[in-house]
Parts: structure tokens; C-alpha cells; sequence
């Protein structure tokens, strides 16, 4: 995404431009959006699994 950024960097277009430093810097927010919601997901699951029961599965050993 950086390479394209780059690209897009050197466009005469202003809206573009904005872009392109969205896309140069998505490695260093990316992440931190990616964290913060599987944070927030995991958290709602524990929280409903703990009122109303998670998944659960069961494995059975199958003999050849």
C-alpha cells in the first residue's frame, strides 16, 4: 500500500493527495484498527458466552 501511496504522491490532484498519505501510512494504523477490534469482539463474545454459554465442541477419537 505504501508503493501505491507513492504513486498516488506524485498526482497533480489535491483529493488524491490526501489519499496517498492514507495509503503510505496504512502499515502503522492498520494494525492498531485490526487490535482494537478483535479487542472489542472478543470482549463481547466473553461477555455473552458467560450469560447465555460459548461454543462448545467435542472430538471423538476415531480408530483405524
Amino acid at each position: 500500500m505504501t508503493f501505491v501511496g507513492i504513486i498516488l504522491l506524485l498526482t497533480d490532484i489535491e483529493a488524491i493527495r490526501v489519499m496517498a498519505f492514507s495509503y503510505i501510512f496504512a502499515p502503522l494504523w492498520m494494525p492498531g484498527i485490526v487490535f482494537v477490534s478483535h479487542y472489542l469482539i472478543a470482549t463481547i463474545y466473553n461477555y455473552l458466552a458467560s450469560k447465555i454459554g460459548g461454543i462448545e465442541f467435542e472430538l471423538t477419537e476415531i480408530e483405524e
